[in-house]
């Protein structure tokens, strides 16, 4: 469908002793607005292969042209930390699920792949959207790494990309890293 590859990580965050506040923030960066139905936020705890069972189902949410989602582990923590624009909405995801990441974790927008039933630990059911980290490699120590600290889109990596990639993101870590 035209604009899928709009819709993009821009943000992920582990603020520093604030587990409450931490965060991913997604972008439609295209021209028109874009159903999220079928769409999902998937998260690869550690190192583990496979996708967590703790999916953030996107399927509610239709992103205008240029809007970002914000999906919080605590809406009170975060909205007390952060002040966010007007053209940005913040969910309370609740701990344990992707938004909820300590900073070695691999998360990425996928869609229901056609002809199948959407499970997150299933790949052959969805494609990716749009991917942060390494799936199935722990961050720790790796590129990908955010631990206390956040990662960032490079503001010139509009597009989704669908495969590993450390220069689509500026990384800040407690290890003092920027990757």
């Amino acid at each position: 469908s035209f604009g899928l590859a709009d819709i993009i990580i821009t943000e992920i965050a582990d603020p520093n002793d604030s587990a409450g506040a931490r965060y991913i923030e997604i972008h439609n960066s295209g021209g028109s607005s874009v159903a999220l139905t079928d769409y999902y936020i998937i998260r690869w705890t550690n190192g583990n292969p496979n996708a967590s069972n703790s999916e953030i189902d996107l399927s509610s949410y239709t992103l205008a042209a240029g809007e970002f989602l914000i999906f919080t582990a605590n809406s009170t923590t975060f909205n007390s930390t952060f002040s966010v624009g007007s053209n940005t909405t913040v969910v309370n995801d609740g701990t344990g699920g992707p938004a909820d990441s300590n900073g070695d974790d691999n998360l990425a927008i996928v869609t229901e792949a056609s002809g199948q039933t959407f499970a997150a630990n299933n790949s052959s059911t969805w494609d990716y959207v749009d991917i942060f980290g390494n799936p199935g490699t722990d961050g720790s120590g790796n590129w990908h790494e955010f631990e206390d600290g956040r990662a960032e889109r490079v503001s010139t990596q509009t597009s989704a990309i669908t495969s590993s990639s450390s220069s689509a993101w500026n990384v800040w870590s407690d290890s003092g890293s920027w990757f």
